[in-house]
């Protein structure tokens, strides 16, 4: 009898020595766990960011292409006034030489009379 309470007390042992080496290993689990969740939930933050700064990139890049569109049509307008004013200088120009040989030509014709 003595022996069979010494094996169970060995048992009994035994098996008190498996469970708090499970508790262990569940307490080490579940802190695993924890940890794996919180690195989840920071990768999870961190794509969201990166989303958020995607979204900007493309609101800025789709203003830029706006303004760049906008330059463009000024450059074109510019282009087209400056084309005009060059035309119209060379008009102006033309202008300026026929008064100049209309003014030689009354010179002379006036130069023939005499007060």
């Amino acid at each position: 009898m003595q022996q069979l309470v010494e094996d169970l007390q060995g048992e009994a042992k035994n098996a008190v020595d498996g469970m708090s080496k499970g508790s262990e290993r569940a307490k080490v689990c579940l802190l695993k766990s924890t940890e794996t969740t919180q690195a989840f939930e920071s990768a999870f933050d961190a794509v969201n960011s990166i989303t958020e700064l995607n979204a900007h990139i493309a609101a800025a890049t789709g203003e830029q292409s706006s303004v760049v569109e906008e330059i463009n049509r000024n450059l074109l307008s510019i282009q087209s006034i400056a084309t005009t004013t060059s035309e119209g200088a060379q008009k102006t120009s033309d202008a300026n030489m026929s008064i100049s040989v209309c003014i030689e030509q009354l010179h002379t014709s006036l130069s023939q009379f005499k007060i």
